[in-house]
């Protein structure tokens, strides 16, 4: 079992230069490849012209994408470069909207009209008790004239200009003006209500008599717009299916993507590469991706350019891949350095379980972890934090808070609180131990190894000899052997002012020796939640079993193993997180690599068609 991260490989992929944009959406949907632009090529595919074309089609998709189909998009197979496919594509666009362009501005006016037929009706509906005539005064005469506000919300207005009649009447939090009157005053009322957003709606001039007849007019209107709305929206959809607008925009878009997140690939006059990362360590994967997209081309694995910087690869088995979470929270390891993900699906687990031991608790966490770790995988962290609250359910003999239905394997936490905070001690220094243990390792990697022996060995040996005087004082002799160690091995490493170099050393092993200290005692708290964890279910159950009501006896239990799972689930995760993070990580994690940033695929899957 390799703890080491695996570097990415440098990959090539030679493809038809008609197939380069379907080739790099094949390799993105597959999320293991960053793409790395050749730069030994004097044409490229990501040419000045080609912006200009995609510039044409936004300013195209700005008036039109309201009208084009948003799904079933593919590329079309018909051979060409990107330029020649582009051109096509945009030419059929315009072909189309030369057919498109009468009824769009047909269906535009139709829009507005039922839109403003919508607030009519709004406001007619308030008026069915008006005895307001619209054949006497739904007609410009002279300087006589109508007109409708709707403002958004009650206006704080209490006097409206002379000359006006203004009627008001709200229709939920829309307040409607019917005003008539001199058009002047109808513009300075239509001043004074701007600041509110108001809305001047137009009056149909075929309204006639009162609100009721006005209104079953209005409605007929309506119902008639919605109908040749229908059928020109089919009439567009039909051109639209006529002029095949899924290939052209299919086209359209997928080189939009490609230009846009692939950058400029090297071509020639028949052929085109692709090049750059691949998380791909076995090889197989972009074969199969263009395979399965029907591209024909050739995948090869040459050594990496020497300029560029290659990026490292977590390459976890399934049950350690939501662990990496951890590692990612400081960065990528470097090449030189440990990826913990493996033993994190232990160390993790064992720290969480402890804190939150509880058989119940811990089955619903695991079921919770289970059911939302395909849509969110970093959750299987969840599932099996879960699984060993159960099992450390059965070591303290917890059931939802309840301690007597089972038999603890080990102790209640609560009747024997000394052990309980006393055994995550030991373990913390078992994890501080394994944190140097992967610090030598990394210098055997680095080639460092000697200076670890000579400068870091002590600290490790004086650390296991403080914890010995506990049980043994002679391990006081130990100690100071080991302190000598650490000096003369400074001695020996520094290659000037070795008197100075060795009084710093010693400074730094002081602060050292410190931290290690505090860090060992910090895993009280361990045990100190798995109190915590075990009195406030507790709690709650005795709370529940002074309840004579079995209504809400069960309430109480729902209640509070609720409160517990929510509140103690959170904080544990945060203390173990926490414990991971600035206690076992700071021995030997350093996250100096770069991690992989894998091409975007672009939105549309836009080679479904095609494979089909």
């Amino acid at each position: 079992m390799s703890l080491r991260p695996k570097p990415a490989r440098w990959f090539e992929v030679l493809v038809d230069r008609n197939e380069i944009s379907n080739a790099a959406e094949a390799l993105a949907h597959t999320g293991l490849v960053e793409i790395v632009a050749r730069q030994d090529s004097k044409e490229q595919v990501g040419a000045p012209e080609l912006q200009e074309k995609l510039q044409e089609f936004t300013r195209l998709s700005q008036r039109y994408s309201h009208y084009w189909p948003q799904h079933d998009l593919h590329v079309s197979g018909t051979a060409g470069t990107a330029d020649a496919r582009l051109g096509q594509a945009i030419q059929r666009i315009n072909s189309w909207r030369f057919d498109a362009d009468p009824l769009i501005t047909r269906i535009e006016s139709l829009q507005s009209e039922f839109k403003e037929l919508e607030l009519i009706t709004e406001w007619l509906q308030e008026l069915q008790q008006s005895q307001i005539d619209f054949s006497l005064v739904g007609k410009q005469r002279g300087i006589i004239a109508e007109r409708l506000f709707m403002v958004p919300e009650k206006i704080p207005m209490t006097h409206y200009p002379h000359s006006l009649l203004v009627k008001e009447v709200m229709h939920g939090d829309k307040l409607y003006l019917y005003a008539l009157g001199p058009q002047r005053q109808l513009d300075q009322l239509k001043s004074n209500l701007q600041p509110f957003k108001s809305k001047t709606v137009s009056l149909p001039t075929w309204m006639q008599g009162n609100s009721n007849d006005t209104l079953s007019a209005v409605r007929n209107r309506s119902d008639k717009i919605t109908t040749e709305l229908e059928k020109h929206t089919a009439s567009l959809h039909a051109l639209c299916d006529s002029w095949n607008m899924c290939e052209a925009l299919g086209d359209l878009m997928q080189l939009q993507w490609f230009i846009g997140n692939v950058g400029d690939q090297a071509v020639s006059q028949n052929f085109a590469w692709l090049s750059g990362w691949t998380s791909d360590i076995d090889g197989r994967k972009l074969e199969d991706a263009m395979q399965s997209a029907g591209i024909k081309g050739l995948v090869s694995y040459p050594p990496p350019p020497v300029e560029r910087e290659r990026p490292l690869v977590m390459d976890n088995p399934v049950w350690a891949k939501p662990f990496e979470v951890f590692a990612s929270l400081l960065g990528t390891p470097g090449a030189n350095e440990a990826d913990p993900a493996k033993l994190l699906a232990l160390i993790v687990p064992l720290i969480f379980g402890y804190m939150f031991g509880d058989v119940g608790h811990g089955l619903l966490l695991a079921a919770a972890g289970w059911y939302f770790h395909k849509r969110w995988p970093a959750l299987g962290v969840l599932f099996a934090c879960g699984i060993s609250a159960m099992i450390f359910g059965f070591v303290f003999g917890s059931v939802f808070g309840n301690e007597h239905l089972l038999t603890p394997l080990w102790t209640y936490p609560v009747e024997q609180p000394l052990p309980v905070l006393m055994v995550p001690l030991a373990g913390g220094a078992v994890l501080l131990l394994l944190g140097m243990l992967m610090n030598s390792i990394e210098a055997w990697w680095a080639g460092q190894f000697r200076n670890w022996l000579l400068c870091e060995a002590p600290i490790v040996l004086m650390y296991l000899s403080i914890i010995a005087l506990f049980f043994n004082s002679s391990a006081l002799l130990v100690l100071v052997l080991a302190l000598g160690w650490y000096l003369l091995g400074n001695f020996f490493v520094s290659q000037e002012e070795r008197l100075k170099n060795m009084l710093l050393s010693l400074g730094a092993l002081l602060e050292v020796m410190f931290q290690l200290v505090v860090n060992t005692v910090s895993f009280i708290r361990v045990g100190a939640f798995a109190l915590a964890h075990a009195g406030l279910s507790l709690a709650f159950v005795t709370m529940a079993d002074s309840i004579d009501s079995v209504f809400f006896k069960v309430f109480v239990l729902i209640l509070g193993n609720a409160i517990v799972i929510l509140l103690e689930g959170l904080v544990v995760s945060i203390q173990t997180t926490r414990l991971v993070l600035f206690e076992f990580f700071i021995r030997f994690l350093r996250a100096e690599g770069r991690t992989l940033r894998p091409l975007k695929a672009p939105d549309h899957e836009f080679l479904k068609r095609r494979k089909e």
